[in-house]
């Protein structure tokens, strides 16, 4: 799963079926549309983006509040192992409930509820996605999320909200522009993905630090000379063993630009022939 096939199912989806049979030629349109009661189904570029955020995945647990027009929930029930999705308007609930059904989704589950509150009976979460604005970091989701899982949530008063990406660790949290940082991670998977035979494992694992907090990326692909190690973040570098694979080398370049821009550092060890560790430092200061 990439951020391309998320992108594509979403455009895949008829976005009509979600609303309004009134609002039927705006379907889309790249804004936000009204779904009754005073809410809307978000424009398309936010769903995906939210979603390529969230990094769901087929083994994941999701927790999704604001179920609306369901549109976000179909999407994150295709790439997902499970959704728990909770809504505090009982008719939104049922009309995406009926749609979600319609559309064959057998791995959604609904609350209608106080979103604030998730929905404890099957936390811990492997990933928690907001739809709806919050004044502040609503610390019983946070409670519910499993260490190491990510959390995408608009924070902010209204019309100042910022989209927050949170990564819990055992003993602590960092939060962080997520639009960059994301980049910067998704660029250091890409190449473990790129350079690791097909269907090996790739491990990300969080571990919080007093100052910084730790982010992990290994692999089992084939590894950077130590006399290389030097040079994989300079700008259009490109080792010789990979020269006659698809890239350009600027890839890692940007991750680093990204990560100390945000005050964090980049550290890698590798075997060749055996993998590599990319360890993301993010500060936890504000």
């Amino acid at each position: 799963m990439g951020h391309q096939d998320i992108k594509n199912y979403a455009q895949s989806l008829d976005r009509s079926f979600f609303i309004d049979t009134r609002y039927k030629a705006c379907a889309y349109l790249n804004e936000p549309l009204p779904i009754g009661y005073g809410q809307t189904i978000s424009q398309p570029s936010l769903v995906v983006e939210m979603t390529q955020l969230l990094c769901p995945g087929s083994d994941k647990s999701v927790l999704e509040i604001g179920t609306g027009s369901g549109f976000q929930t179909a999407i994150l029930a295709r790439f997902s192992k499970s959704v728990y999705t909770v809504e505090c308007i009982a008719e939104l609930s049922n009309t995406a409930r009926r749609k979600l059904d319609a559309l064959g989704f057998t791995n959604i589950f609904y609350l209608i509820g106080d979103g604030s509150l998730g929905w404890s009976d099957h936390a811990p979460y492997d990933r928690i996605i907001v739809t709806a604005a919050a004044g502040t970091m609503p610390e019983e989701l946070v409670y519910q999320l499993r260490d190491g899982g990510i959390m995408i949530i608009p924070v902010g008063p209204r019309d100042m909200q910022e989209l927050t990406m949170v990564i819990k660790g055992s003993d602590g949290m960092a939060d962080y522009d997520p639009k960059w940082t994301a980049e910067a991670l998704y660029n250091i998977l890409d190449n473990a993905v790129k350079y690791s035979p097909p269907d090996s494992i790739i491990e990300i694992k969080p571990i919080p630090y007093e100052m910084f907090y730790r982010i992990d990326i290994a692999d089992r692909g084939i590894g950077i000379a130590e006399e290389e190690l030097g040079m994989i973040f300079a700008r259009f570098y490109r080792s010789p063993s990979v020269a006659e694979r698809e890239g350009v080398g600027i890839g890692l370049y940007l991750a680093r630009e990204i990560i100390q821009n945000g005050g964090g550092y980049i550290k890698v060890s590798s075997t060749p022939g055996q993998g590599s560790v990319f360890s993301v430092f993010l500060s936890t200061e504000k």
